[in-house]
């Protein structure tokens, strides 16, 4: 029987082992990953863009058909995020990710943002990337002003 299973790129609240666990209880945690030419966003939500000269910290997990289902609810696949997949030189796919349909920049509630904070010590990542995606989106969102958080 073929092992039916993809690698998962997580670089929002996915990052937290608790909401991971209740999402996809047979996701395995793979490695900590560091994705070149693109940058961490908020559009309320979490989102990655395309940025040559960024990159983003977040984390492998290796799902099921059936944990994927799960994401893809929680995720509003396919409206609210689109599935990414990153190719090998080959054409195979290495791993995929959620991207959010959205264009308009908002700065994450603050009860979201401590789920990602929680997600970066979960898996050792450095905090000030985050916090350099907060400076980001300080300068970029359309509201600066942070809603329903510090």
């Amino acid at each position: 029987m073929l092992n039916e299973s993809r690698l998962y790129f997580a670089y929002g609240s996915n990052l937290n082992h608790r909401q991971m666990a209740e999402r996809c209880p047979k996701a395995k945690p793979v490695s900590v990953l560091r994705l070149d030419g693109w940058r961490l966003v908020f559009k309320r939500g979490a989102d990655i863009v395309r940025d040559e000269g960024a990159f983003v910290l977040g984390a492998l997990y290796g799902i099921t058909l059936e944990d994927e289902a799960a994401l893809d609810v929680h995720e509003g696949y396919p409206v609210t995020y689109t599935q990414h997949a990153v190719l090998d030189e080959e054409g195979r796919e290495r791993f995929f990710f959620y991207k959010k349909a959205a264009n308009t920049l908002r700065m994450p509630r603050g009860e979201y943002l401590e789920t990602i904070r929680a997600g970066y010590r979960d898996w050792g990542l450095d905090l000030a990337s985050l916090d350099a995606a907060m400076a980001y989106m300080a300068a970029n969102a359309r509201s600066a002003r942070m809603e329903g958080g510090r």
